[in-house]
């Protein structure tokens, strides 16, 4: 029996993220801009003592 190369075989499909790169840049993006909202937003409440209205 010769020897077949299984990755010959096997035909590697890319995931999702590797196809669209430059989704997945938005996501990093919109990510970081979301915890620097949190953390001005949380910054601001621990200097104005956190009074609640």
């Amino acid at each position: 029996m010769p020897a077949i190369a299984y990755s010959s075989l096997v035909k590697r499909k890319h995931n999702w993220a590797y196809r669209n790169p430059g989704i997945i840049l938005v996501f990093c993006i919109l990510g970081a801009l979301a915890f620097l909202i949190t953390g001005l937003v949380l910054y601001k409440k621990m200097i104005d003592g956190w009074d609640v209205v």
